[in-house]
């Protein structure tokens, strides 16, 4: 019987210390921060505007680049923002941000028919920087795909 007790109170223990931070867990995860995801522009070769985005304020870094790759939203393309040309194709491998520095890899398939145009590559890097760097603690990225930093040469 002595047993069974000492069982039972140890699992309410266990339950008890496990629900408040299960509850900050969910909490952190409907946070969010407002960020500019930076697109290019009325199909000018160079010319950055950016958006408005709601993003999750517990990894803002990831959500904002996946909100970079999604694309602007069928009212903003309207507007003149325009995306990647195969968004599908090119997913975050690794993100990380480190002594102020994030590092973003992403990667492609193999049978990936490459970027559309000749500045892309570059026009994507600042895209993705821009994104990146309004955060406050990133001040400087490296971005690379399929980890390769000099992708666009």
């Amino acid at each position: 019987m002595r047993k069974r007790t000492l069982l039972i109170s140890l699992l309410t223990l266990m339950v008890c210390s496990f629900a408040p931070a299960h509850a900050t867990l969910r909490e952190g995860l409907r946070k969010q921060k407002e960020v500019d995801i930076w697109f290019h522009y009325e199909d000018n070769s160079f010319e950055l505007k950016a958006v408005r985005r709601k993003v999750s304020a517990t990894a803002p870094a990831r959500a904002a680049i996946q909100a970079l790759l999604a694309g602007p939203t069928p009212d903003e393309e309207k507007l003149g923002f325009g995306g990647l040309a195969n968004p599908k194709d090119l997913v975050i491998g690794t993100l990380s941000v480190r002594r102020g520095t994030a590092r973003v890899n992403f990667v492609v398939p193999p049978s990936w028919i490459g970027w559309p145009g000749d500045i892309a590559p570059a026009r994507f890097k600042e895209e993705v920087k821009r994104t990146l760097q309004q955060l406050p603690n990133v001040k400087r990225v490296i971005v690379s795909v399929n980890g390769d930093a000099n992708f666009e040469l």
